[in-house]
């Protein structure tokens, strides 16, 4: 990194404009993060930057900004995501979740490393390059989407516009590793039918719980099947688990209905049609059996897996970027959890999740990120920037 670009950088800077961020609650459910998203556009406007509000659903926006590049036929992106998730009852937590304070070297406050944080550091990256005499090597692009915490309306939204970028990095807390990538995920809700009686004359209902109970071996049958069968060296098994049950009105009361929630984690590039297809044939062999009675299988949620492979060149790039600002190397590994880095894979971008902070402290009470980490974040950010010649040049 040019040593001006280095000597521009603060974290001070960087922790109050993370603090700035998380002051402005943008919990979803609901999805209000339309204030947050008029304080990091109004920034981006200050700094003469290309600004895209663009809608997404009521008055919730994406922000597109644009900084231009020497080379105008090549572009790196940054992704992050304006919402967080609720911030729980308040007893919970030691200070409250919006009013972000700092105490022993640490940053608490709902989204500090769920990941107003990287997203403050990369603004920080904006205005240190705007202030260099020379325009970086490429467009750089931020955009900072909406929804990612319940249905990926902006993510969607963004790439159904026709963006796209060469290279992207997504900012979720990796603790300044190399993710390559990460597992998808799929949801389901589960409606078992039965019928109702009087529990003292069961002989004439038909109990949807004890359907649920099949359903449910049924369903682990599948799951060890799938541990045995689908796996990827990085991104480890394909799982589907049975997360929860919901049934019965009284004691007295033989339930018709149980809800069964699905959850999947997605290894080998299966689709939505292939997860469906599995389980509803397992529920059709039930149901043939006389083993339940009728079902309904609600899909609620999909992200599909991702991975771009440890040796690309961008990987090998960031890889060492972030080397010279930690003075370690950082592994590349996959992401615990899943994100929407694949769905920028999809659209052919070449994506990793680097950020600030652990994902063990996401969705946490007292939720936090550390100074340090939001310092390097910055640096590492302005150093893959400062060193992208080096990746063009592989491709020409």
């Amino acid at each position: 990194m040019s040593s001006n670009l280095r000597k521009r950088v603060d974290g001070q800077r960087v922790a109050e404009l993370t603090r700035r961020l998380i002051e402005r609650e943008s919990e979803n459910p609901p999805g209000n993060e339309a204030g947050v998203g008029d304080v990091v556009a109004s920034f981006c406007e200050r700094l003469g930057l290309e600004v895209t509000r663009q809608p997404v659903a009521g008055d919730r926006f994406n922000v597109i900004a644009r900084l231009p590049g020497r080379n105008r036929n090549h572009s790196f992106a940054y992704n992050g995501h304006l919402d967080v998730v609720p911030a729980g009852p308040a007893e919970l937590w030691t200070t409250p979740a919006f009013m972000p304070d700092i105490r022993d070297g640490r940053l608490y406050g709902r989204g500090a490393c769920d990941m107003k944080g990287s997203v403050a550091a990369f603004l920080h990256v904006l205005e240190c390059l705007v202030d260099q005499d020379e325009p970086p090597a490429v467009d750089i692009v931020f955009t900072a989407v909406i929804d990612e915490e319940k249905s990926n309306k902006g993510i969607k939204a963004l790439l159904d516009s026709g963006f796209h970028a060469d290279w992207c990095v997504v900012g979720e807390p990796t603790g300044m590793d190399i993710a390559i990538g990460h597992r998808g995920v799929i949801a389901f809700e589960l409606v078992m039918d039965g019928v109702a009686c009087h529990a003292a004359q069961s002989q004439h209902g038909a109990n949807a719980l004890y359907h649920a109970v099949e359903a449910v071996q049924a369903i682990r049958d599948l799951d060890r099947r799938w541990q045995q069968q689908r796996s990827n060296d990085v991104l480890g098994q394909s799982r589907l688990q049975v997360t929860g049950c919901q049934s019965g009105v009284k004691v007295n009361v033989i339930p018709a209905r149980a809800s069964l929630q699905i959850d999947g984690r997605l290894a080998c590039g299966e689709t939505e049609a292939q997860v469906r297809d599995a389980l509803e044939a397992e529920l059709s062999r039930l149901q043939a059996a006389g083993s339940i009675g009728g079902w309904q299988l609600n899909q609620t949620t999909f992200c599909p897996s991702g991975l771009t492979p440890a040796d690309a060149a961008i990987s090998r790039h960031c890889a060492s970027a972030v080397e010279r600002v930690r003075g370690v190397t950082p592994r590349r590994y996959a992401f615990e959890a899943t994100c929407e880095a694949a769905f920028l894979m999809e659209a052919g971008i070449k994506t990793l999740i680097i950020g600030p902070g652990s994902i063990a402290q996401a969705h946490q009470a007292d939720e936090f990120v550390a100074l340090d980490q939001l310092e390097m974040a910055a640096l590492s950010y302005a150093q893959i920037i400062d060193s992208l010649d080096e990746v063009i040049l592989s491709h020409a």
